[in-house]
């Protein structure tokens, strides 16, 4: 019977802390822009507030002839900009305009463009295929976009060179600057602050010539399931904390769902990603690329995830418990990764392939001023908190959902029996994502389901034999067992049902009275604000 809980030693690895520090030798380094004009590299991966557009389709798909407009919605007062990008990579600025040339919207108003009132009509015409709107909401006007020649047209021309000015301006990411480096350095990449706090979000139209033939409308089903049972850094952690986070199950959990719902749940495509394939870089292109490419606006897509979970301060004011929450996927690097390295290297036996991340580390210790800051850059730039976790979720807009989390919702872990001291665990609970689907209902995007294994306080089991963790296996059960369609409602009362039926089992009961410290029954979760049925099975 083993846990999912999160890592221990976020707040408390003061030991050894000076030993790693006496090793440092170099300052931190800053990334740079791929100096492309395409408004995709325009990211922000941690917004402090969020913004959504939608479109007056919502296929997204127009042919020739057909008016086309957009409403934006932002969570705080802001600055808005909407630039489009067409299919011959052509790129206008098309508000503010001139018909709406004032852009400083209040928080939770819609913003329509053209304005309701408007007469003018704007029409599809060539050039035709893929095309962009990239919408950015700022708290400070923006100098890059602040040229009255931008404004002062319908349809502003918008040349590359503003287009890098402004990646400059914001410090956005670009594409191939994932959080997680995938090259043969394997170093995290430490997002640089440039005080200007602003979101974004991105819609993706295809337009046609009027005689082309659309492609059919028939609402598919699409899954993504990552099991993090083994760490890519374990041995590092093991070497410096002396126990390391590894899992028996999640990895069976994420292959055996994913082949129960290919099997029964009408998936018309999914992916299965495990131990070292379940990486932060691979959950973000999964959510964020091949989700949306794969399916349309009106589809059902799942992501599944069974590991570990931790907790870090927040950052942006929008938890009440003041904890933002994070996943912690096959290739995290934390603090006690970090310190097991630097205890390598102190000892002279460090890896060749390891030495770059070892820089990375010194670089990093010495650019902050407490161990508890060099914890909290890691955990945001190798972990996955709720927050990024769901601005991802926005690239799923006008999709149904589904969401499930087999992982512990509260701190600290010791391997193998991951039973711990309430003194260990953190005084608050483990919240992933429940705030940040109510915050995009707040802003119009309402249907995402959340089913996760326990509730705020408590710990997530695995099944005695180590197989599947505890509510991953009633949830396969329910699945086998469903005659018909299964409704994401009915399958939460139906696993409640049989957990509870298991935790007041003798199986239980028996091995728990042989445990010094007994493990705690843990409850199922469905945070689901739609009223829509939501069809786990069809």
């Amino acid at each position: 019977m083993n846990d999912h809980s999160s890592l221990q030693p976020f707040r408390v690895i003061n030991a050894g802390i000076n030993a790693g520090l006496a090793l440092l030798l170099t300052t931190a380094s800053v990334h740079g822009q791929d100096g492309s004009g395409d408004v995709s590299t325009l990211r922000q991966d941690t917004p402090s507030f969020l913004v959504r557009a939608e479109v007056n389709r919502e296929s997204r798909d127009y042919r020739e002839g057909d008016t086309f407009s957009l409403k934006v919605v932002s969570e705080k007062d802001a600055y808005l900009y909407v630039i489009y990008q067409q299919a011959d990579g052509a790129t206008y600025q098309v508000f503010p305009n001139s018909a709406q040339p004032d852009n400083r919207i209040r928080a939770k108003q819609a913003v329509q463009i053209p304005a309701e009132d408007d007469l003018f009509r704007w029409r599809i015409a060539a050039p035709f295929g893929t095309e962009t709107v990239k919408v950015i909401a700022a708290e400070q006007p923006l100098k890059g976009l602040s040229d009255p020649r931008l404004r002062s047209k319908r349809f502003n021309p918008v040349s590359s060179e503003v287009v890098k000015g402004i990646s400059l301006e914001l410090g956005a990411e670009t594409p191939d600057q994932s959080p997680t480096n995938n090259g043969t350095n394997n170093v995290p990449v430490i997002p640089v602050s440039t005080g200007v706090h602003w979101a974004e979000c991105e819609i993706t139209v295809t337009t046609y010539p009027r005689n082309q033939e659309l492609e059919a409308s028939g609402a598919k089903r699409f899954g993504v399931f990552f099991g993090v049972s083994e760490h890519k850094y374990a041995l590092l952690q093991e070497l410096f904390s002396g126990s390391n986070s590894n899992l028996s199950s999640p990895h069976r959990d994420a292959r055996y769902l994913a082949e129960q719902l290919n099997d029964i749940g009408d998936l018309n495509g999914s992916r299965v990603y495990t131990n070292d394939k379940a990486t932060r870089a691979n959950l973000e292109e999964a959510i964020t690329k091949w989700l949306p490419e794969k399916s349309r606006p009106g589809d059902t897509v799942i992501i599944y995830f069974s590991g570990h979970g931790g907790q870090i301060p927040d950052d942006n004011g929008d938890e009440s418990d003041h904890e933002d929450e994070f996943l912690i996927p096959n290739d995290y690097f934390g603090l006690a990764e970090l310190l097991g390295l630097l205890k390598q290297a102190k000892e002279g036996n460090v890896q060749e392939s390891l030495r770059s991340l070892l820089e990375f580390g010194r670089r990093l210790l010495q650019r902050v001023s407490a161990p508890e800051k060099a914890s909290e850059l890691l955990a945001r730039s190798t972990g996955v908190t709720d927050d990024l976790f769901g601005h991802w979720l926005q690239s799923l807009d006008d999709r149904q959902v589904i969401v499930i989390l087999d992982i512990c919702h509260a701190g600290g872990f010791s391997t193998q029996e991951k039973d711990i001291d309430e003194t260990e665990r953190p005084a608050k609970g483990f919240d992933f994502l429940d705030r940040e689907v109510s915050r995009l209902k707040d802003i119009g995007q309402g249907n995402i389901v959340l089913l996760t294994s326990s509730t705020t306080e408590e710990l997530s089991l695995v099944r005695p034999d180590g197989e599947l963790s505890v509510m991953t296996y009633h949830l396969l059960n329910v699945l086998k067992e469903a005659r018909g369609p299964l409704d994401i409602d009915t399958a939460y009362e139906r696993v409640k049902a049989q957990m509870q039926a298991y935790f007041e089992s003798e199986e239980f009961l028996a091995r728990n009275r042989e445990r010094k410290k007994p493990a705690k029954p843990h409850h199922p979760v469905l945070y689901k604000q739609t009223t829509e049925r939501v069809w786990l099975k069809p």
